[in-house]
């Protein structure tokens, strides 16, 4: 009763006025949702003092040193890199924890009975089911049989009738009551017994029951549900958006249908958790909460009793234990305590000293647990009721508002580092499918990864996937159902939602968060609350949550694109698949950041790139549309289009890899780019000091083509980011940072040696590092190590200068760093950068360079070629020259001349200045298409010769000497059919050129500033532009 005036108060106070709703079913044209959702403005804001962290400065004079010799040389470590290895990993570990999943508690007493419900008839609800009630009953007409638990569609408005026949026993009758309960249904749900209606229930992700006995008989009995969905208020999938008010997100467990049921876990519905009908006492124990309390070394053991009818109101005995679960340990047996029940709910708190014989903690590298048990007895003490069990783990979890920065976490007392992933919908399916090894394994896979922390996104799960969270020592961070926009109708019901799914979660040591919003969107859709509004919710949601579990943390929004929020701020980035969203990577990974609140740590909740499912699994999954090749055989995951949704890879992959033409080849280099770029945010994350919290979006995808930004696949084949991410959140790590891979023969490059620590303190340790060529070692050299705390995050060793080899052709030159313990020898983690290395340009001496106009490329052009060629000012144009336009005037004035030299044997190049406007140039039409391209890869034309020896991604976020990093390119992109491309960017030209008469005609429309005397292959082709046509 207590608790629903607290939501009958709370609506009115925060929804008063905010009755101003729009149509349930508004329509808005949206294409690509989620891009439009990750590009979003920042919208509103409140006033708060923020901050945009830099990295810091580092000092050029610490140098780790080469020793002039190979003595200090050491052997490759050996690492999982294969799907057999990582198996065989998996198989080790079950044996490792499988100590943890014991239950060595006496064995307790379940008086309650059940009869489950594992089948059931369907339908979707027809015009004469709305006309005749009574045909249902009957079961009239056509119905299917399905399996219980079951999840389906559409999204949207739409009913659903679930029938069963069920016989029931005397014995099922033997107590005063007799309980129908869902574990989890979506949406509306309403129950009916032999004709009557005895319940109704809004939600999909807690558990609920009603009593059904007074309308039970003897033998047969007729149960129909019916199930309503609605639109949620994310809204439907699709180019239409359509909005509702169910509470829900992009969190379903999907269904198996390729076209509406496998992408974007959708806002479908069903009995998705078990059903079944249980008998029970009168009164019953509805719930048992151990809230741990580290600091006295004690639990207070909450047992809630309930009691419908007070008129039944009497004084009864509880009895209660307390036993280690997974390990030998008895904390108290068979106490007493009287409880005087007098209708509602009655709440008895207990204290339990947790000295006896020795406290063990609940953490992730010993997940002990114990077990509560409480018995519920008459006031004689005689006859037993009722009896339940709780497992629970003694831990606490803080996000410290008062240390320095704001915002550590920690467990137990002791500092800890977030390092996961999310999850969409297979741990659901774990459930549904009853695959108990298959849950128990992704969450040893989670382990494997070397993460410590799931984010069950957008959702809460089944109370099997906590369980098994508690038993191998996982942590999570659940979530309520809600993303970007909330309608004012829904305040209250959110906050009742709110409130039973802590009720779920509040024994689970493993769930250390609940997150109330993920990606706030406040004031950006008519029918959605502002931002003050959100934060008056937040702060509602508080009370309700902390009345039924006063230590929980929360964290009021993932992924606050409206910094900043109340308490731990948090971002998502995907500066690796969205251009231009959020912080750009050579930011990111200098260690600057977004704004956050002034003085707090801060987390990204989400970051990632899709990565491709493998082919075996789209050749036996995928409908045949999806496989079709065109009329020359090229396949593309432009063919990936569902109903409501679509892979991103065709629409992103041109700002990371080039376009390909075999289903083989785009699986490979989708995952290439998934693997560089997760490894390359997660590398950055761990230099950063304040960020204490990051997850991958996303760990294992629960369909094919699901949403394949996972770095498993549904059938848990590791992509090569399962490997690049692991190897990126190793607890003791050392890294070679480098903003360039490609270099010249001859260049000395200063490479940053970090080591990052998330775990346990080591000491007295050094770095031994080796320079390899042709499989020799070069060089080598060893230093003491600096181990920075959990606290500190990680810590800068020095730059490691190295000069790389002559080389008469391209060639890798291997960089290995490995961190060793001083006193055993023992190695500890070792990090491999390779160079790519090509010969010094060869530049040919005595060319003429004729340029007509002046602007920056061309003083490129000239600082890197000129000491080897003469720049001629004035006079004819010969068929000897090469012949620079910047200025299209001055080619129109001297057009004739310029092409007859041209047709002689000159080399003409037009530059990106003389490329603004339609032109015919040298006989060939040449049109703009677009003057501000931009993008971190150019794409080559990998027959021309210009591009020998050049690699898919040598043209991949490319260095800029001009401004000392790592910069997208600046282009104008040209329609130029008659040339021949040689570089392109979503297949127009960038680069091009084509023969005319004995000479050349050249495209270039590539800002140079910066970019060619550090990236060869850019070298090689102006080398090539450079040289005359005749030689």
């Amino acid at each position: 009763m207590y608790i629903k005036i607290i939501y009958t108060i709370l609506g009115l106070l925060i929804g008063f006025g905010d009755f101003f709703l729009c149509a349930q079913n508004k329509v808005e044209t949206e294409a690509d949702f989620y891009t439009k959702i990750a590009q979003n403005e920042s919208g509103e804001q409140l006033f708060r003092t923020l901050e945009s962290p830099l990295g810091k400065t580092l000092p050029v004079d610490k140098q780790l040193k080469w020793s002039g010799t190979t003595g200090y040389q050491f052997k490759p470590m050996e690492k999982i890199d294969n799907s057999e290895e990582m198996k065989e990993a998996l198989n080790r570990m079950r044996k490792d924890l499988a100590v943890y999943l014991k239950d060595v508690a006496p064995k307790s007493v379940d008086v309650r009975r059940r009869l489950v419900i594992s089948k059931m008839q369907f339908r979707y609800e027809t015009e004469e089911d709305r006309e005749d009630f009574t045909c249902l009953l009957r079961g009239e007409g056509q119905w299917d049989s399905v399996p219980i638990p079951y999840y389906h569609g559409p999204q949207g408005p739409s009913t659903a009738w679930y029938r069963v026949e069920l016989e029931l026993s005397e014995n099922m009758f033997s107590f005063p009551a007799l309980m129908l309960h869902f574990n989890g249904a979506d949406y509306y749900t309403d129950a009916f017994l032999n004709g009557h209606h005895v319940g109704y229930h809004e939600g999909m992700l807690d558990s609920f029951e009603f009593d059904i006995k007074k309308y039970a008989r003897k033998g047969k009995n007729i149960l129909l549900v019916r199930l309503r969905n609605d639109y949620s208020l994310l809204g439907s999938e699709g180019e239409n958006r359509r909005w509702g008010h169910k509470l829900a997100a992009s969190n379903s467990p999907g269904w198996d249908d390729p076209f509406t049921g496998w992408s974007c876990c959708p806002a479908g519905y069903g009995i998705y958790q078990s059903l079944y009908l249980e008998t029970r006492s009168v009164p019953y124990i509805e719930d048992i909460f151990p809230r741990p309390n580290l600091k006295d070394k004690k639990i207070i053991l909450h047992v809630e009793i309930e009691l419908a009818n007070g008129d039944e109101a009497e004084e009864f005995m509880l009895k209660y234990s307390v036993y280690g679960q997974n390990f030998a340990c008895c904390v108290t047996r068979d106490q007493w305590q009287k409880v005087e029940v007098v209708g509602g709910r009655v709440v008895t708190s207990i204290e339990i000293s947790m000295l006896k014989p020795e406290l063990r903690l609940w953490s992730p590298e010993s997940p002990w647990l114990y077990q509560a048990q409480v018995e519920l007895y008459d006031k004689t003490g005689r006859v037993r009721l009722d009896s339940r069990k709780r497992q629970f783990g003694m831990r606490s979890f803080e996000i410290s508002a008062s240390s320095i920065p704001k915002g550590r976490m920690l467990l137990n007392g002791e500092e800890i580092r977030l390092r996961g992933a999310n999850t969409m919908g297979f741990f659901q399916l774990d459930v549904m499918r009853k695959d108990t090894a298959q849950l128990i394994d992704d969450i040893l896979l989670a382990r494997l990864t070397n993460m410590n922390f799931i984010r069950t996104t957008q959702r809460t799960m089944p109370e099997e996937v906590y369980d098994y969270a508690d038993r191998l020592g996982l942590l999570l961070q659940s979530d309520l159902p809600l993303f970007a926009y909330i309608n004012h109708k829904q305040y209250s019901e959110i906050l009742k939602q709110a409130g039973n799914i802590e009720r779920l979660l509040r024994s689970h040591p493993s769930v250390i968060l609940l997150s109330y919003l993920n990606e706030s969107m406040a004031g950006k859709k008519p029918h959605a609350l502002n931002r003050q509004e959100y934060e008056r919710l937040f702060e509602a949601l508080d009370v309700v949550v902390h009345h039924e579990n006063p230590d929980r943390v929360v964290k009021y929004i993932d992924g606050d694109y409206q910094m900043p929020n109340g308490g731990f701020p948090d971002h998502h980035l995907y500066n690796i698949w969205y251009e231009n969203h959020g912080i750009s990577i050579d930011r990111m990974c200098r260690g600057d950041w977004m704004k956050v609140p002034e003085g707090w740590m801060y987390g990204c909740g989400e970051f990632g790139a899709e990565g491709l499912d493998f082919v075996e699994v789209m050749c036996k999954y995928y409908p045949q549309e999806w496989l079709r090749t065109d009329s020359v055989g090229d396949w593309s995951p432009k063919n990936l289009i569902a109903r409501h949704s679509k892979a991103q890879t065709w629409d992103r992959h041109w700002h990371w890899f080039e376009t390909q033409k075999s289903m083989e080849d785009w699986v490979e280099e989708s995952q290439t780019h998934q693997a560089w770029g997760i490894s390359k945010v997660a590398r950055a994350f761990r230099r950063m000091p304040r960020m204490n919290s990051f997850a991958v979006h996303l760990f294992i995808d629960a369909w094919p083509n699901g949403w394949m930004k996972a770095i498993m696949d549904c059938k848990r084949n590791p992509k090569k980011a399962w490997f690049a991410y692991r190897e990126a959140l190793t607890p003791l790590a050392v890294q070679v940072e480098s903003e360039r891979n490609l270099f010249y023969a001859g260049e000395e490059y200063p490479f940053q040696i970090w080591i990052c620590n998330d775990g346990r303190y080591f000491s007295d340790m050094q770095l031994r590092y080796v320079m390899e060529y042709s499989g020799k070692v070069l060089d080598s050299g060893q230093c003491d190590a600096v181990i920075p705390t959990v606290s500190d995050g990680s810590a800068f060793q020095g730059f490691l200068k190295v000069k790389l080899p002559e080389v008469n052709r391209r060639s890798v030159v291997i960089i290995r760093i490995g961190l060793f313990s001083k006193s055993t020898g023992e190695q500890l983690h070792e990090d491999v950068f390779s160079c790519t290395v090509f010969p010094r340009l060869s530049i040919e001496d005595s060319q003429v360079i004729y340029p007509l106009g002046e602007c920056a490329d061309e003083k490129e052009i000239l600082s890197v070629f000129q000491p080897r060629m003469i720049r001629q000012s004035g006079g004819n144009i010969v068929p000897e020259n090469i012949i620079l336009i910047s200025d299209l005037k001055a080619y129109m004035l001297r057009k004739e001349e310029i092409d007859k030299a041209v047709r002689n044997g000159a080399k003409v190049v037009f530059l990106r200045e003389a490329l603004t406007e339609d032109a015919e140039l040298c006989g060939s039409s040449v049109e703009p298409d677009n003057l501000k391209g931009h993008s971190w890869i150019l794409f080559r034309n990998a027959s021309h010769p210009w591009l020998r020896q050049s690699g898919s991604t040598d043209l991949k976020y490319a260095f800029d000497s001009s401004v000392n990093a790592p910069q997208r390119y600046t282009f104008t992109t040209l329609r130029a059919p008659e040339f021949v491309p040689v570089l392109t960017f979503k297949d127009q030209v960038v680069v091009a050129e084509k023969p005319y008469g004995k000479g050349q005609v050249v495209l270039l429309s590539l800002n140079l500033a910066g970019r060619l005397t550090t990236n060869p292959v850019l070298g090689n082709i102006l080398n090539s532009i450079m040289k005359r046509t005749n030689q």
